[in-house]
């Protein structure tokens, strides 16, 4: 069992395998459970109806090249997550657009272009721009920094460090590699074989391991 405090940054840990993905997907109810129960504010997930969940709770997949339509202009990708909103002015679609836009540090001229135009870093900050635009309370990184170099890797980390503190976001952070939950998340879950067998502060769990999994992780990343 876990659960994620409003406003807190949690850190969800695992080697390739672990089953990190699959909570991911069942989280966005894109996989149902085999078993137990999902809550959210209290209410299970299978009684929630699925837009009205998908407009509070966002996923940011790792796919760079699958999550975003290679046909589509990244305008028109963008303007999609109004629909959730039913928002139909245009000024105020394109003000939202642009205004989160800044904070990113996205350039104005990639509207117009194909995601095969964009750099890996850039198509990872416009998957975090659709789903900021939905005004969402949860976001999930699946593996966000797993296919960027190391500076393109600081960058989104800081975005997502920023995003956390001025929108007050609850945000679970999902990778295989410690350094990230290290520099992001104040709590760690450490996940084997579909098994939590680590959680606490980042600190403890990563200064005084106790499972032989969470010396594993520190250990193939060193």
């Amino acid at each position: 069992n876990f659960s994620i405090k409003k406003g807190e940054c949690l850190g969800l840990i695992g080697l390739s395998g672990s089953g990190k993905s699959t909570i991911s997907k069942l989280l966005v109810k894109l996989l149902d459970p085999d078993s137990g129960t999902i809550l959210y504010n209290g209410k299970s997930l299978s009684s929630i109806d699925f837009k009205e969940y998908s407009t509070e709770v966002q996923i940011v997949f790792q796919d760079l090249y699958g999550s975003l339509n290679p046909k589509r202009k990244i305008k028109d990708i963008l303007l999609d997550s109004f629909i959730v909103n039913k928002i139909s002015d245009d000024a105020d679609k394109f003000f939202q657009i642009a205004n989160n836009m800044k904070k990113l540090g996205l350039p104005h001229d990639i509207l117009d272009k194909f995601p095969s135009f964009l750099s890996g870093g850039q198509r990872q900050k416009v998957l975090i721009l659709r789903a900021l635009l939905v005004k969402p309370k949860v976001i999930i990184f699946d593996e966000p920094m797993s296919s960027l170099d190391l500076k393109s890797q600081r960058d989104i980390l800081l975005i997502i460090k920023d995003l956390s503190l001025e929108n007050n976001l609850t945000i679970l952070f999902i990778t295989h590699d410690f350094r990230l939950v290290e520099s992001l998340c104040n709590r760690v879950m450490v996940l084997s074989n579909g098994i939590l067998v680590e959680q606490g502060k980042t600190s403890q769990v990563f200064g005084n391991p106790e499972h032989f999994e969470t010396k594993k992780i520190l250990q193939v990343v060193k």
